[in-house]
């Protein structure tokens, strides 16, 4: 919620601030606040919200061949979040913020369906194999 420069937000999404009163009016530095409010300078300021709500990836990797060429078929149903741990928050931060749940959805899912070839694709046991 905005209310001028004062900004509040709740316990499922982050605040993020950047730019302030540094050297000439320069900051590197990015202030994140969760569940709380915070007091803005309008033109010094910019303001960015993140979601920390729980989403959910669905992915279905078809045909994907073991060491031994064996195709296999994966449906997996993931549910996601971005931590509020506050170093991790501003990695994600770096790499989500001014993106829609729907695009992080699916810059996960592709990553998701990578790892999961990858390691079908390694498997090498054949009790792994026998359904």
């Amino acid at each position: 919620m905005n209310m001028g420069n004062i900004h509040v937000v709740g316990p499922n999404e982050a605040l993020i601030i950047t730019g302030g009163l540094g050297c000439c009016c320069h900051s590197t530095q990015k202030r994140i606040i969760i569940g709380s409010w915070t007091w803005i300078w309008w033109l010094i300021n910019n303001v960015q919200l993140l979601s920390l709500e729980i989403f959910t990836i669905k992915t279905n990797c078809e045909n994907v061949q073991t060491v031994f060429g064996v195709p296999l078929c994966v449906k997996a149903i993931i549910h996601c979040r971005i931590t509020n741990d506050l170093e991790r928050l501003r990695f994600a931060a770096e790499q989500f913020l001014g993106m829609t749940i729907s695009q992080i959805r699916v810059i996960l899912l592709r990553t998701i369906d990578c790892h999961i070839r990858t390691i079908l694709g390694k498997l090498s046991d054949e009790k792994y194999l026998c359904f």
